[in-house]
């Protein structure tokens, strides 16, 4: 196990999930959205793209979230199951960053997920397949107020485009700026490698 001293002499974990948890408990004291993070994959040719996204927090060592799997990070992710996501955490300058390969969520948990949607998300799942083209003047609010009246309070069922991914991370980077009465901004940056299934931690440098 390796530790460090960091702040009021707490220690540095060996298990990165456990700081993962610590800091994002903190986080949602203070954030709006702290399960909001930003997901960028790549296609075949290496371009990259990215975008928020919603996450149901650590899953069985994992960062579980949901998608349209015929929308195009979905595409990329087909090509090369690789993913990095990272959250910013403002209200307390706290950063974590976690890359790694990613595999599809079973049934089940897909179902499990989509019950977990808000109302309207269901039903925008349901009737529009994600990033597809719409005519100009398509009346989305319309489209949304005429299927929620249609579904009213009853269980929906998880449309097959629906799915999810798991993010398996094989690096995790955490860092933590902050102010002391000795230094106006203190950077903190620890790097958490998995290697031979065992997690490596090492300091970086601000």
């Amino acid at each position: 196990m390796i530790t460090f001293n960091y702040e009021n002499n707490t220690m540095i974990p060996s298990d990165p999930f456990q700081l993962w948890s610590a800091w994002f408990k903190e986080a949602q004291a203070t954030e709006q959205t702290p399960l909001v993070g930003a997901l960028a994959t790549s296609n075949a040719q290496g371009y990259p793209s990215v975008r928020f996204m919603h996450f149901h927090a650590i899953d069985d060592q994992s960062f579980v979230f949901h998608t349209d799997m015929s929308s195009p990070k979905s595409a990329d992710l087909t090509q090369n199951p690789q993913a990095a996501v990272t959250w910013w955490w403002a209200s307390v300058g706290k950063h974590i960053r976690v890359e790694g390969p990613v595999s599809l969520v079973s049934q089940e948990k897909a179902d499990a997920l989509f019950q977990e949607l808000p109302r309207r998300l269901q039903i925008m799942m349901t009737i529009f397949a994600q990033s597809s083209e719409l005519p100009l003047d398509t009346d989305v609010a319309k489209l949304m107020n005429i299927e929620i009246e249609k579904y009213g309070d009853s269980l929906m069922q998880r449309p097959n485009n629906c799915g999810g991914y798991r993010i398996h991370p094989e690096r995790m980077e955490f860092f933590h700026v902050y102010e002391t009465e000795v230094q106006k901004i203190v950077n903190n940056r620890f790097l958490y490698c998995k290697k031979n299934e065992a997690w490596q931690l090492t300091r970086l440098a601000p």
